[in-house]
């Protein structure tokens, strides 16, 4: 939690930018066991989804355009509601993701060449990079199976995020 917010408020004070998208990389464990396994700082591996939301939120960066997990089972209702508030748009995948994780020179090239696209624009760059890689037949990972989305959060909260939350209400009576 500290490092993360530490990494974040240095980036923020010596790498000012106009588009802000945070890409966090390692393990993931979804909603429960949370992210980023670490042997020295957490007492079962994982930074909790909360500890996420913990650092984010006194961040010199306002808000972020983009939350990228480039982690396994991050893509959870669960996970876009804990922390959809301080990003515009997440790039996750509720599945396990294939062990080369994302592809990253594509979208990068695409952004210096454009610096100025908006999240969404990113986002989807940022999938279409990462379905591109396992697709092509010269790559080493070709064919493996992995789902990545861009999801809207605005749009999750206005739409979805009610609806679950009465949902989870009315599960939580009945049983």
């Amino acid at each position: 939690e500290k490092t993360l917010l530490t990494f974040l408020s240095v980036a923020a004070e010596q790498y000012p930018a106009e588009i802000y998208d945070l890409i966090l990389w390692d393990h993931g464990g979804g909603p429960h066991n949370g992210f980023a396994v670490d042997e020295y700082f957490s007492d079962d591996g994982y930074m909790s989804v909360g500890a996420i939301a913990r650092a984010l939120k006194p961040s010199p960066i306002e808000h972020l355009d983009i939350l990228d997990f480039d982690a396994c089972l991050m893509g959870s209702a669960e996970v876009v509601a804990a922390l959809g508030g301080f990003a515009d748009y997440m790039v996750v995948s509720s599945e396990v993701e294939p062990g080369f994780g994302q592809e990253y020179n594509t979208w990068l090239n695409l952004l210096a060449g454009d610096p100025r696209m908006n999240g969404f624009e990113l986002g989807l760059h940022i999938v279409d990079a990462f379905v591109a890689f396992y697709e092509d037949e010269k790559q080493e990972g070709y064919g493996m199976d992995g789902t990545l989305a861009v999801v809207d959060t605005k749009n999750f909260r206005d739409r979805l995020a009610a609806p679950l939350t009465r949902l989870a209400e009315i599960a939580e009576k009945e049983l």
